[in-house]
């Protein structure tokens, strides 16, 4: 999918791994539990959207609108947030990996206060 307006939209729980959602408006989606390993979400509007218990290892976050997500104990292990806006973002008990790719400037410390587990593997 590419520049599709998906404001809103309820995808729980949805096996979405590989999808295309380049350039996509999920803002304020309910996102909660979906699939989307290896998906590519470059420059996507996530902005306000409930990320909670999401499956992103492997997705292709990089310069996508994470502001106020919440990300509470997702996957992120593999995956690439470099130039993801993550302002105000929440990612307590998220899971992430020395093969996950931060935006320059979200350093270990930053992680750590925002409750992101870094297991090393």
């Amino acid at each position: 999918m590419l520049r599709v307006d998906l404001r809103s939209v309820a995808l729980g729980d949805s096996r979405l791994n590989e999808s295309q959602f380049r350039y996509a408006n999920l803002a304020r989606s309910a996102l909660g539990g979906v699939w989307l390993e290896n998906a590519d979400l470059t420059t996507a509007d996530l902005r306000l959207a409930n990320l909670d218990h999401a499956h992103l290892a492997g997705a292709n976050l990089s310069r996508a609108s994470l502001q106020g997500a919440s990300l509470h104990h997702a996957d992120l292990r593999h995956a690439n947030l470099r130039g993801a806006n993550l302002d105000g973002a929440q990612f307590t008990g998220a899971q992430a990996d020395r093969a996950t790719i931060w935006p320059e400037g979200f350093g270990p410390d930053q992680r750590h206060q925002r409750g992101i587990n870094e297991n090393g593997t």
